[in-house]
């Protein structure tokens, strides 16, 4: 084998043992060599077995995440992005560990919290934790440790938080009621799912329309028109029998 590597030739030139450990200073990347071991015994009968090994440049570690870079999600959902090692430098995937960090959006303390507390390949984004907006962009770091020499690779995923539809439920059903005395519906269990804690009072408008053709309800406009609460009681005067409202 010729050397052009003086100090690659020296360490070879010193060996008569068994094996031989060869530092990575002394050999460039992209490298081809093969390594020829000629083994003689007493009675000077020799053999030789040769391998050559092609030493690869320093590489990175190729990350990806199940979901693809890019996800849209509601306030009120929860979502889990699992960020995947598609290429291994060697060793095995158990030698391998996550950080993740928050690294462009809205100014959120709950986004730079989250990246910062997930040690996993996993992100677990719960429910109304991030506000509606973005982009908000997380970045997935993995890191493999193979006898001491630390290879990395990270990838970025973008998410943007969407507004939930309001949830509006009324007290009563389609049917029959009685003309004879006051009408009461309301929507008190309509909220926003985005709002848990309904911080933000939800306002209410009240219509009213023929079943047969959507005109206005007759002599309703004006009474609905100062109705802004979350219940309404429409007084038996207004009721007109055998209307279908």
């Amino acid at each position: 084998m010729k050397l052009n590597n003086s100090k690659l030739k020296d360490i070879f030139d010193a060996q008569s043992g068994s094996s031989i450990s060869i530092d990575k200073s002394s050999i460039s990347s992209s490298t081809s060599l093969t390594v020829t071991v000629q083994v003689t015994n007493a009675f000077e009968i020799s053999d030789s077995s040769s391998q050559t090994t092609t030493i690869s440049p320093q590489q990175v570690l190729t990350v990806s995440f199940d979901s693809g870079d890019t996800i849209s999600m509601k306030a009120s959902d929860s979502r889990d992005v699992k960020a995947w090692v598609t290429a291994v430098c060697g060793g095995s995937t158990s030698s391998i560990s996550w950080r993740w960090s928050y690294t462009s959006g809205p100014v959120s303390t709950a986004a730079t919290s989250l990246a910062s507390g997930s040690n996993t390949q996993k992100l677990s984004i719960s429910k109304n934790l991030l506000s509606q907006g973005g982009p908000y962009v997380f970045t997935a770091t993995a890191t493999q440790n193979n006898g001491g020499t630390s290879v990395t690779g990270s990838a970025s995923i973008s998410v943007t938080v969407t507004s939930s539809p309001l949830f509006i439920q009324l007290s009563t059903g389609s049917g029959d009621i009685n003309g004879n005395k006051d009408f009461t519906v309301n929507a008190n269990k309509s909220k926003d799912p985005d709002d848990p804690d309904s911080k933000v009072p939800l306002n209410y408008k009240w219509t009213c329309s023929n079943h047969a053709d959507g005109t206005d309800c007759t002599g309703m406009t004006s009474f609905l028109s100062g109705q802004k609460d979350k219940s309404l009681t429409i007084p038996k005067e207004n009721l007109s029998k055998g209307a279908q409202w």
